[in-house]
């Protein structure tokens, strides 16, 4: 396939910001970005053969590289597959086989694999997968059509002056990093800068680094501020205009430091999930006294259920689950939250909130009882400074079985982001009057322990 009047057109008619890599130097100037872009759809194109249908594996995270590939392949109708090179080998590859990805592109280059397109993906963007990669994959499906009405939505909720230097320090292999913070200012912005990730070392030159690029705008997770507010000087200009936290409400000593560190700044607790392509409601946080009310939400229809969980439709959500039926009321996401008065107060579903990504503890449980060194295992969330939640876990060992023989399985068959923190072995799992194991009742009885 050759580049088509009608590719080369789109990418043309794009609006691009610049481009700067915070961790090498590297920069690249709008004109710059699009030659780049073109050249890879050429070499796409042209010697992978990739078309609408096909999909691609992309694991050069919060670089340059990255965003020229994805937007190569967005641009070419291509459906993009972004996962965290960190991941184990094992996780990796059970999305490869899933997914039948055409190619992998990694940092040491493209590796093909099959060959064959598929008629589902014809008009997906993206496809993320959830922390169901310990298990089964569970891919959510964002259309083309989905993805460009969620940045006309943001560019209709947040200004173009908020946003003219924006700075994404979030992993973009999931909706938070990927969409909200990188591609909408991307395609809206004037200058977009890129880091690995939040470091001590970087937190140490944060204000520094605000005032020298004159940033306006960037978004962040609970553990974020751990490292801000430990590590960097206070703001020494007034450029920052806007800030965002996202992923899990703030505790209220928290927001009082950082609205201290961020002085006038507009500061908003977004909240969001993956099956509506990242943020959908907000709320704006003047004072530590506040309740955590979400009373903006950004084009989207929402009600709760009679067990008051939040349901949100819109027409920028996702198309699906990949190969998978989707649980809907009329049309409407069940998002597992529970409400009072527009007020977060809990989960329906198991589900650990670490560092802004959101990992199905049923999930975690399936790939602990894989290593056949369990009879029973019980995962939970253990609060934290850094990471706002992390893994905690009860396990029931088989007979002449060891928690140093379960801790090397994690160590050699799952990422980083899935190991526990914390492993409690025990006789047999705690269970509720119900005879049911809740979260609540592991994290009470964990609580109790230490």
């Amino acid at each position: 396939m050759k580049l088509t009047n009608l590719n080369l057109a789109e990418i043309l008619a794009s609006s691009l910001s610049s481009i700067s890599e915070i961790d090498t130097g590297i920069a690249l100037s709008p004109e710059q970005f699009k030659f780049a872009i073109i050249k890879k759809m050429e070499s796409h194109s042209l010697v992978n053969h990739l078309n609408p249908g096909h999909c691609v594996v992309l694991l050069k995270n919060n670089s340059i590289e990255f965003f020229i590939d994805f937007l190569a392949l967005y641009f070419l109708g291509v459906t993009v597959i972004p996962l965290d090179e960190s991941q184990h080998a094992d996780d990796i590859e059970r999305v490869v086989l899933f997914s039948r990805a055409n190619l992998i592109i990694d940092s040491t280059g493209t590796h093909k694999r099959y060959t064959e397109s598929q008629s589902e993906l014809v008009g997906m963007a993206i496809v993320l997968f959830t922390s169901g990669t310990t298990g089964t994959p569970k891919g959510v499906l964002i259309s083309k059509k989905a993805l460009v009405l969620k940045l006309e939505t943001l560019q209709q909720q947040i200004s173009s002056a908020e946003i003219k230097n924006s700075l994404c320090f979030l992993p973009t292999f999931f909706g938070h990093g990927l969409i909200c913070n990188s591609l909408f200012p991307l395609f809206y912005a004037e200058n977009f800068y890129i880091a690995q990730k939040m470091t001590i070392e970087f937190a140490g030159n944060f204000s520094h680094f605000i005032s020298d690029k004159n940033i306006t705008f960037f978004s962040s997770v609970p553990g974020h501020w751990e490292f801000i507010l430990g590590f960097s000087d206070e703001i020494k200009n007034d450029s920052l205009k806007r800030v965002h936290c996202a992923s899990a409400p703030l505790k209220k000593e928290k927001i009082k430091h950082i609205l201290s560190w961020l002085k006038l700044v507009s500061f908003y607790d977004v909240y969001g999930a993956t099956e509506m392509l990242g943020w959908f409601a907000c709320r704006k946080i003047e004072s530590p006294t506040e309740d955590s009310v979400f009373d903006q939400f950004w084009n989207c229809e929402h009600k709760f259920s009679n067990e008051r969980e939040l349901l949100i439709k819109s027409p920028y959500m996702f198309s699906g689950y990949w190969r998978e039926k989707v649980s809907t009321l009329d049309g409407f996401f069940e998002t597992g939250d529970l409400f009072e008065a527009h007020k977060l107060v809990g989960r329906s579903k198991n589900i650990i909130n670490k560092n802004g990504i959101k990992i199905n503890t049923d999930e975690l449980n399936s790939a602990y009882l894989r290593s056949n060194i369990l009879v029973d295992v019980a995962t939970f969330p253990i609060d934290d400074a850094y990471k706002g939640e992390d893994i905690g876990v009860f396990i029931v060992l088989k007979k002449d079985k060891t928690i140093e023989a379960f801790r090397k399985y994690c160590n050699d068959h799952l990422s980083i982001l899935h190991y526990p923190s914390r492993i409690i072995p025990t006789e047999s799992i705690p269970k509720n009057s119900r005879n049911k194991t809740s979260l609540a009742l592991l994290k009470k009885i964990f609580m109790d322990i230490v």
